[in-house]
């Protein structure tokens, strides 16, 4: 008997791509010591970004890190808008 080995259909080789890539960020750290010391810098100190920034870990999982970005992006951009 003959097994015909068939490739998983895209959509679920693609979700299993991007299952083990969110594996890998997870274990990986990004520092955001950088980003505090810039918001602390360049931000005023009634800035809600610089606020919820300083409230952050030194070190995030590097998915945490992209996850927050987007948020972090969108504060910084209604700020900039008040101004």
């Amino acid at each position: 008997m003959t097994v015909i080995r068939r490739k998983a259909p895209l959509h679920l080789r693609c979700s299993t791509m991007r299952s083990n890539q969110y594996h890998v960020l997870r274990q990986l750290a990004v520092d955001i010591r950088p980003v505090k010391r810039l918001a602390a810098k360049l931000l005023s100190e009634d800035s809600t970004l610089r606020h919820v920034l300083m409230e952050e870990s030194d070190s995030l999982p590097a998915a945490d890190f992209v996850a927050k970005l987007g948020t972090w992006l969108s504060i910084l951009d209604k700020e900039e808008r008040t101004v």
